[in-house]
């Protein structure tokens, strides 16, 4: 990611307590972000965390990075690890229910990503690495304390995209 006045980087051992650390080290950018973005931030980064964690075959010693940056319009998050990366081995986009199967199983994760986000995707570069954009209008007026700066971000192609609603 390029850098910008306001952005956020983590690097947190492979352990259960991550999600939760990530999700409160977003704090500092949420003066940054309206109020109607925050939720979904924050559930997004939780998850993406987690599967690192969970699935990525990582040891504790391991390290989960999370670099998120506030730009006009948009926040834009990838979080990377060292593991060997994946195929989600379904259309996360599909509307077709999921079957009693696959829900006792989890995989909620890229569910969520697809239908939360605006625009998603993976990167296999050294690490894993999955990022999501969310639109952003910014926050109300008197909830930031200075004006996201002018920007666009570095970017991949979107492998995904939430339908037009």
């Amino acid at each position: 990611m390029s850098p910008t006045a306001e952005t956020l980087l983590l690097s947190l051992p492979s352990t259960p307590d991550a999600p939760a650390r990530a999700r409160a080290a977003l704090v500092r950018l949420e003066p940054f972000v309206s109020d109607s973005v925050k939720g979904d931030l924050r559930l997004l980064v939780t998850e993406l965390v987690s599967n690192s964690v969970r699935h990525a075959g990582l040891s504790s010693s391991d390290r989960v990075t999370v670099e998120a940056a506030v730009r006009p319009g948009r926040v834009r998050v990838e979080v990377s690890d060292p593991g060997p990366g994946f195929e989600s081995g379904r259309d996360v986009r599909s509307d077709e229910p999921r079957r009693i199967e696959e829900m006792q199983a989890g995989g909620f994760g890229l569910e969520l990503l697809a239908r939360l986000s605006d625009s998603w995707g993976v990167r296999a570069t050294p690490t894993t690495r999955v990022w999501f954009e969310l639109m952003d209008t910014g926050p109300s007026p008197g909830n930031a304390s200075s004006a996201p700066p002018n920007g666009a971000p570095a970017g991949d192609a979107p492998s995904q995209r939430k339908p037009a609603a």
